[in-house]
């Protein structure tokens, strides 16, 4: 097209991007993590459900691009760029899609290197300097107390390049 802003580009390639899955690239679309395709029943239940409060410290990880391709579980555990001191102190993992939380963990071999090894069947390579975790879902009170809440926009800022969150309680 042309005559389109920098902007519109970039939305018109996203879109594109969203409408022909396995496309050639190797990124999603720009603002893919902010919007993107989703069906509507998933944009109401986003704006409609309440920010939570957190009762103990825990990590956010928002996992838009993995979310549909693994379970929720497989996909908040494996490959970010976490501070390991400080990720360790952590005892629970939500993990949330556009800032509406979808699962909470608890990691029990926290903060591992990323590699095929020790994520099997998730990952096609090593990816030095990222980390994951092995855990198991959280209990039901704490399950039912995050899960299909949304995490505090305070915590969320806008255009973050990492995905992880620490929340203090």
């Amino acid at each position: 097209r042309d005559g389109m802003t920098e902007q519109t580009a970039y939305a018109v390639e996203a879109a594109l991007i969203d409408a022909y899955p396995g496309s050639a690239n190797k990124v999603a679309g720009h603002g893919s993590d902010e919007y993107g395709c989703r069906h509507a029943d998933e944009i109401v239940a986003q704006f409609e459900a309440e920010e939570f409060e957190p009762k103990e410290p825990l990590i956010c990880i928002n996992i838009p691009n993995r979310f549909y391709t693994h379970s929720t579980y497989d996909a908040v555990r494996t490959a970010w760029r976490a501070s390991v001191n400080r990720a360790h102190r952590y005892d629970l993992v939500l993990a949330h899609v556009r800032g509406l939380v979808v699962g909470a963990f608890h990691p029990k071999q926290p903060w591992i290197d990323a590699t095929t090894e020790n994520f099997p069947g998730l990952l096609d390579e090593d990816l030095p300097g990222k980390r994951g975790f092995i855990g198991e879902e959280a209990e039901e009170g704490i399950w039912n107390y995050y899960v299909g809440k949304r995490v505090p926009a305070r915590y969320l800022k806008k255009g973050a390049q990492n995905a992880i969150r620490y929340l203090p309680s």
